[in-house]
């Protein structure tokens, strides 16, 4: 474990622990399913060597005692019971062991990165790594930092033990586990790059979300991906996939027997939810019944969704404006809403639940496609700005397929803009998002068009940055920088789908909103049936150009 401070800072840390473990042995009392559930866990441990018993606890020099209890969730297919471990309680010095803890970088692609390619697949699989962090030893040295206090029977004397392996509750759990995750990808990558690139790229923590064109090309990826985590001390578990014939093989495959085919009826994957039967994302929204609304219960509750991909940006804008005039009213946590912001919100809650009828094809890509495009759209008003992202591809047949890749809300700024300011704001938002896109989905774009309906917006784009005003120029910089400024064309107000994104849509109304979807009709037909693209010239009636002013200047020669 890296640590950035002494070790001698830390206190005292042995009758916290046991005061904690005291509290737990009354809760055992009282709860004898909880007691049963978690002997059951300190028995795994010991029986998988997880945790040493410490014959001798003063023979180190420096050691820190984890508070711990446990966290029930019955809903869970494996895990009824997760131990917590507290790094972060303090010593008698007032020093935790995460306070001397380095956290370590992040060594994974972002979760969006990995939604994106999991989209671009005809086959799919999903899986997760059964005790991850318990699967990455912990060197001896430190071990001491690692104690917990367990007994079997409140009879007996309380005992002092040693963690082994990677801890969740320490602040370098994430990335000593996901590191060594990492280093098998680096160690294969001469052998098996595809494995090793899934390795690297597929994996969010422990889950991995990967897939291939063909059936055989995803079962080969699954068994070689097996074999290589395997060698590490890695077992793939819970596996879910759009084809079940790939199912029946993994099951029939030998992987230490711990191959589980998760529930097909409900799948969260990365916090979103996947059905991998009808191969299609959906959300689930619950229902609410506090009677006493208040900001930390709008606050929990608007955390239940979920959205990583923006697809319900033109709802959740709606969210997001709600909680920036909640935040103006500067309401402690537990401060009940004023009878305007109470109504307001009822009506919000009611209408999200409308979201649970939602189902989304998971799939963006046709098959056999040979011709993949991106459409990116942007729009704003004084009310939000909005960006949606459509990936639009051409099977051999020449049939037209468009779909909603992902999508980005952000509330306006405060401060008062001009609409077209805003409308420049939402075109750099998109070129950020397309940027994004790109990087992640591993597929060369035939073409890349960025559509807005501000034709100011298109002139600046269309203007050298050194004769606009500095607000303009900056954003056009970098939309110049990230764009090539042929690929911006103007749609009509009436075709842009980012217009809702701008302006909300009530979920009820969603479901039904194709354009959102699918983009404007057209885009769904040959390129000689689009409308006439307008012709945008540079104008030097643009709005914040730089006033240029010119001065004459002479010498006059004369002698006096």
């Amino acid at each position: 474990m890296p640590l950035k401070g002494s070790l001698s800072q830390l206190g005292e840390s042995y009758n916290a622990a046991k005061k904690q473990f005291l509290s737990l042995e009354r809760k055992f009392e009282r709860d004898h399913e909880y007691r049963d559930l978690y002997r059951d866990f300190v028995n795994e441990y010991r029986r998988l060597g997880h945790m040493t018993k410490v014959s001798d606890p003063s023979a180190s020099q420096f050691s820190f005692y984890l508070p711990h209890h446990g966290v029930l969730k019955l809903s869970s297919s494996t895990t009824k019971l997760r131990t917590v471990f507290n790094a972060s309680a303090k010593t008698t010095s007032g020093c935790s062991l995460n306070d001397l803890l380095m956290v370590g970088p992040t060594i994974q692609c972002e979760l969006i990165s990995i939604l994106l390619r999991f989209r671009k697949f005809q086959y799919v699989l999903a899986a997760d790594i059964e005790k991850m962090y318990r699967m990455v030893w912990i060197d001896p040295s430190q071990r001491c930092l690692l104690r917990i206090l367990w007994r079997d029977s409140p009879d007996g004397d309380i005992e002092v033990y040693e963690l082994n392996t990677v801890t969740y509750g320490t602040s370098t759990a994430a990335f000593l586990a996901t590191r060594c995750l990492y280093q098998l990808g680096i160690e294969v990558e001469e052998v098996s790059p595809l494995v090793a690139n899934t390795i690297k790229n597929h994996f969010y923590v422990d889950d991995v979300l990967t897939g291939g064109d063909t059936i055989e090309d995803t079962l080969s990826l699954a068994n070689e991906l097996c074999k290589v985590l395997k060698g590490g001390g890695f077992l793939l578990r819970k596996w879910v996939s759009n084809e079940p014939s790939i199912l029946k093989e993994i099951e029939s495959a030998d992987n230490n027997g711990v191959v589980d085919i998760g529930c097909m009826e409900n799948n969260k994957t990365l916090g979103m939810r996947w059905n991998g039967e009808g191969d299609n994302f959906f959300f689930s929204v619950g229902n609410q019944s506090n009677s006493k609304v208040t900001k930390r219960i709008v606050l929990s509750e608007i955390s239940q969704i979920f959205d990583p991909l923006g697809l319900l940006s033109c709802c959740v804008i709606l969210v997001k404006t709600f909680l920036r005039d909640l935040w103006l009213e500067k309401l402690d946590w537990d401060d009940a809403l004023s009878q305007q912001l109470y109504t307001r919100y009822l009506q919000i809650r009611n209408d999200l639940r409308f979201l649970n009828n939602l189902k989304i094809d998971r799939k963006v890509i046709c098959k056999n496609a040979k011709l993949v495009e991106l459409h990116v759209f942007s729009d704003a008003s004084s009310y939000a700005l909005g960006s949606c992202v459509y990936i639009r591809t051409i099977d051999n047949h020449g049939n037209i397929f468009v779909k909603l890749l992902c999508g980005k809300s952000k509330v306006a700024p405060l401060k008062v803009q001009t609409v077209p300011r805003l409308e420049l704001m939402a075109a750099v938002f998109a070129a950020r998002l397309c940027e994004k896109v790109r990087q992640s989905m591993e597929i060369e774009f035939n073409g890349i068009t960025f559509w807005t309906d501000s034709t100011i917006v298109l002139g600046w784009i269309n203007t050298s940055p050194h004769l606009l005003q500095v607000f303009v120029a900056n954003r056009v910089n970098s939309i110049q920088e990230l764009t090539n400024i042929e690929n911006w064309k103007h749609v009509r107000t009436q075709d842009n789908p980012a217009d809702c994104v701008s302006r909300g849509v009530k979920p009820q109304e969603l479901l039904e909103f194709e354009m959102y979807w699918s983009g404007p009709d057209w885009l769904r037909e040959p390129i000689e049936s689009w409308p006439e693209p307008l012709v945008v010239s540079r104008s030097n009636e643009l709005p914040e150009l730089k006033r240029v002013v010119f001065a004459n200047t002479s010498t006059l020669d004369t002698e006096l």
